[in-house]
């Protein structure tokens, strides 16, 4: 499997238990904004040795960590054609890091992992991340009402998906 991506302006690598503590701090200060919810450090090392899970980190061509992705399903994909981006957090906002890193796990879900289908959660409230995904071609499937409790809150979660003919077609646009 290939284990690094480049776009314009980012690389993504495969995370190690090195940055686990990072990503858990830039998971409080997204979580502290209200964009999503949380693991703890050890569900993040549980996810560095599940062959079921691709989990790359994002950084800036000068080494500068800004997110990290966590893709799933990867071994049911076979039998479901289905994968899900379990988690895409960015710390760098309003500078195009969001499509860029969208146009690259398309091409990892489809090209490499020959998924039929991507599919993805999003807090109702994140508009910032619904119109990422809805500009990158996601068509919402529906809205899973007040099936979070957070701080003594529900929240919604909306499901976006692409399929692979979806992303095909975009590419001859």
């Amino acid at each position: 499997m290939k284990t690094s991506w480049e776009t314009t302006n980012l690389l993504l690598k495969p995370a190690t238990q090195g940055v686990i503590k990072d990503i858990v701090e830039i998971e409080k200060k997204l979580k502290s904004e209200g964009f999503f919810g949380g693991d703890s450090e050890d569900k993040h090392l549980t996810y560095l040795d599940n062959p079921d899970v691709a989990y790359w980190i994002i950084t800036t061509k000068r080494n500068q960590l800004i997110g990290y992705i966590i893709l799933q399903g990867l071994r049911k994909t076979g039998r479901h054609g289905s994968i899900e981006l379990k988690r895409m957090a960015l710390t760098e906002t309003n500078q195009g890091f969001g499509g860029e890193v969208m146009d690259i796990i398309k091409q990892i879900a489809f090209d490499h992992f020959e998924a039929h289908r991507l599919w993805l959660d999003v807090y109702d409230h994140n508009e910032r991340a619904l119109h990422v995904y809805k500009r990158e071609g996601f068509a919402v499937e529906g809205t899973l009402r007040e099936c979070i409790r957070e701080n003594d809150e529900f929240i919604s979660l909306v499901i976006l998906s692409m399929l692979e003919p979806e992303y095909r077609a975009s590419l001859k646009a």
